[in-house]
């Protein structure tokens, strides 16, 4: 439709903020999401920070696409994440990763359970499960100072960069 990844972020930005204000007190906003490109993942973050939301968790699970006949055989991702968002809250200690080391350790884990519950993961599928986490942390990291009214780019660029530049 011609619109990029900031058309995205404000819409999906605008759509998060309304269901924060929503929530009841102590109330998780919790939503699924799955993509191969971690760009878009991006306007994700930016919509919970500009929400005013932390992302307690982030939980692979399977998703109907596994029966998909169009993904059939194509290494596709058949894993979504549930993020699980709250107003207040804290993350469980052994979800904290400073060092792309400590992703992997967690990323891990992950893979371990859903290999336990006989998943076949696809390499679409580790994409999803670390790019979730990716996404959880960076929103962890740069929740303090936060500042949803500049410019959508330069927002997004906060997490492209804390990303990229293996911050997490």
């Amino acid at each position: 439709m011609g619109r990029g990844i900031d058309h995205f972020a404000e819409g999906l930005s605008a759509v998060f903020q309304r269901m924060a204000k929503a929530l009841k007190r102590g109330a998780p906003l919790a939503f699924t999401y799955h993509h191969n490109n971690i760009s878009a993942y991006y306007p994700v973050a930016v919509a919970i920070l500009d929400s005013g939301l932390i992302c307690a968790a982030s939980i692979p699970c399977p998703a109907e696409m596994g029966a998909s006949i169009h993904i059939n055989g194509t290494g596709s991702s058949i894993i979504d994440t549930v993020f699980v968002c709250r107003a207040k809250g804290t993350m469980r200690r052994k979800w904290l990763a400073d060092s792309p080391g400590k992703l992997a350790r967690i990323v891990d884990e992950d893979i371990t359970l859903l290999k336990a519950g006989n998943i076949k993961l696809t390499p679409g599928d580790l994409k999803c499960i670390s790019y979730g986490h990716l996404v959880r942390l960076a929103i962890w990291y740069l929740r303090f100072g936060w500042n949803k009214n500049e410019p959508t780019t330069s927002r997004i660029t906060k997490d492209v960069v804390l990303v990229s530049a293996g911050r997490i």
